[in-house]
């Protein structure tokens, strides 16, 4: 839903991008603290969303910003910890009613967005949210494709076309939007992905926490793992970049999805395993999966 440019909201819009903009990260000092409302899922559900808005909320509240949860939730239950509001995810009627909530002494409301989380292929669920939200919205995309299906481009068009800004997490993504959503590239914003700080304080960071020399380079995904991430294709490059850069190590480090797990077990993880060995990789730090949290997850 666009909006005119004299409207109010559009120029509150403007007035908070404005001060999204000034990269708070970098000097909290340069501006106000920020009300901001977080709409996504959320811990204790496991999934990699959640846990990257709990790590944003921290990070906001560290910065001096006031944080509240909306967490999205397959049905209502017992409150959420650390949310405010349940929004289920296939309910239009639940989407208004924390829409009308979250529209009250606010700034801008972060929604996080990833395909199925919204009640499925339907789009209905994520428009009566922000259709029905009467301040600035930002859609952080969590996937973005060459080529988007027909009903990923319905359930995004009118979303992206009424928020006030769209984070996405590298310059070749604002790229694939300017291609496929018309007149949302100008306020599309590059916005890192980063880990939690607390990853960088460790005292065995880098290669000697994991009892390799300092020299050696380390490629890692850490997370739950899907086929949706594209693990495979790094473990049948690795033989390829190893000739080329030398001493190389890829590092995996999480569980299987457990939606994943839900439907088809261990099959992807095995298939993993299996490709590891068909590269004839032989060493013990080639390739490790094992579970992973914030806390003990080695770092490169």
């Amino acid at each position: 839903m666009e909006r005119p440019e004299g409207d109010p909201m559009t120029q509150a819009a403007d007035s908070t991008v404005s001060l999204v903009r000034r990269r708070p990260e970098l000097d909290a000092s340069a501006r106000r603290p920020l009300r901001v409302w977080l709409v996504s899922t959320y811990p204790p559900r496991r999934c990699g969303l959640a846990t990257f808005t709990s790590d944003v909320a921290l990070s906001l509240c560290g910065t001096g910003d006031e944080v509240v949860i909306a967490a999205l939730v397959e049905a209502a239950g017992p409150a959420v910890p650390g949310a405010t509001f349940q929004l289920v995810q296939t309910s239009e009627q639940s989407a208004r009613a924390v829409a009308a909530s979250l529209s009250v002494d606010v700034d801008i409301v972060l929604i996080q967005h990833e395909f199925g989380i919204f009640g499925g292929r339907g789009s209905a669920v994520l428009q009566a949210l922000t259709d029905n939200l009467t301040v600035p919205y930002v859609v952080r995309l969590h996937t973005v494709v060459e080529q988007f299906r027909s009903w990923q481009i319905a359930a995004l068009t009118a979303p992206l076309a009424g928020a006030a800004m769209v984070f996405v997490f590298s310059e070749a993504a604002v790229a694939l939007i300017a291609t496929q959503f018309a007149g949302v590239e100008p306020r599309c914003c590059v916005v890192p992905h980063a880990a939690p700080a607390a990853m960088y304080r460790r005292e065995d960071a880098g290669p000697r926490g994991l009892g390799l020399p300092d020299h050696t380079m380390v490629i890692s995904t850490f997370g739950l793992l899907s086929p949706s991430k594209g693990i495979e294709h790094v473990i049948r490059a690795m033989p390829a970049v190893r000739r080329r850069v030398g001493d190389v190590v890829y590092l995996i480090a999480g569980r299987t999805h457990p939606e994943v797990v839900r439907r088809k077990g261990e099959r992807y993880r095995s298939a993993l395993e299996r490709s590891r060995a068909h590269s004839g990789w032989t060493t013990s730090y080639d390739f490790a999966i094992g579970s992973m949290t914030s806390t003990n997850c080695p770092r490169c």
